[in-house]
C-alpha cells in the first residue's frame, strides 16, 4: 500500500468568518508508513528548524491511500 504525506494550514476566511484548514501541499508515492512519517520527520524540520514540529495552526500526516 502507498501512503501520502499531506501538508495542512489552517486560516481565517473572511467570508465566512471561520477558521478553516486547507491542504498546502501533499507529497504521494511512499511505499509503507515508516518512510512517509520519515518524510513527515525532514518536512517539520525544514519549515522550522526542529524534526516533527510544525507551526501553530499547521500539521502534516501521514494517510494510507486507498486500494
Amino acid at each position: 500500500m502507498e501512503w501520502v504525506l499531506v501538508f495542512v494550514v489552517t486560516s481565517f476566511n473572511v467570508q465566512s468568518n471561520e477558521v478553516e484548514p486547507r491542504i498546502d501541499a501533499w507529497y504521494d508515492g511512499f511505499s509503507d508508513m515508516y518512510e512517509c512519517f520519515d518524510a513527515r520527520e525532514s518536512l517539520g524540520k525544514a519549515i522550522t528548524g526542529v524534526p516533527g514540529y510544525f507551526p501553530k495552526g499547521t500539521q502534516a500526516v501521514c494517510i494510507q491511500k486507498r486500494g
